[in-house]
């Protein structure tokens, strides 16, 4: 059973650390280097330059816009598993944009990205998605990763 009417699109990085036993290794990689490399790139290079030419907000949503779809890249599935995740990254890309405009503090949406990419894989490490309800909720998230 899923949450959404459409299964979401399924992370094939995710996919292979989880079915090599190297997913707990990604844990720790998430948390210090995934999500705050991305926030550099996307926050502080692409958002910090756009933020020079637009508002805040058309900053944060140009550097979603460019953040979310690259993920399209690891995903597998249909169009529409891949536009629910697309859309659930865009969810936290622009919580993690908000975050940075707020703080103007790189270091605050880095960790923020790399705890919920290390809590989404903690949490797939310890309960791996067995179909029920709380564990499709789960992979709509894993998926985002």
């Amino acid at each position: 059973m899923s949450v959404f009417a459409t299964e979401p699109a399924t992370n094939e990085g995710a996919q292979a650390a989880a079915e090599s036993g190297l997913l707990v290794w990604i844990i720790p990689l998430s948390l210090l280097l995934i999500g705050p490399g991305e926030e550099l790139l996307i926050r502080g290079i692409i958002q910090g330059s756009l933020r020079r030419r637009f508002s805040a907000t058309g900053a944060i949503v140009l550097a979603t816009a460019m953040f979310a779809p690259a993920h399209i890249v690891s995903l597998s599935g249909s169009l529409q598993a891949a536009a629910l995740t697309i859309s659930i990254l865009s969810v936290s890309s622009l919580m993690f944009g908000l975050v940075y405009e707020r703080t103007r503090n790189l270091s605050v949406p880095m960790l923020c990205h790399g705890l919920y990419n290390a809590t989404l894989f903690g949490i797939q490490t310890l309960a791996p998605t067995s179909g029920n309800g709380a564990n499709s909720l789960l992979s709509v998230f894993v998926a985002s990763l």
